[in-house]
């Protein structure tokens, strides 16, 4: 099972909802990569954004 993320606050052009769960369709040990709203969203995960807007809930 891959790793879920929980949003902690949404961003709409990124495709973030607050509460929803996200899956990467590909992530590494720097960044995951999801659908948003405005095609594929990149995220670091040694980032502000990532700190501010995702949580790691689970998975491999």
């Amino acid at each position: 099972m891959p790793n879920q993320y929980r949003v902690k606050q949404s961003d709409p052009t990124g495709g973030l909802v607050e509460g929803a769960t996200v899956v990467p369709y590909y992530e590494d040990d720097n960044e995951i990569i999801i659908h948003g709203s405005m095609g594929s969203h990149h995220i670091r995960k040694n980032g502000e954004y990532f700190a501010k807007h995702l949580e790691p809930i689970g998975g491999k």
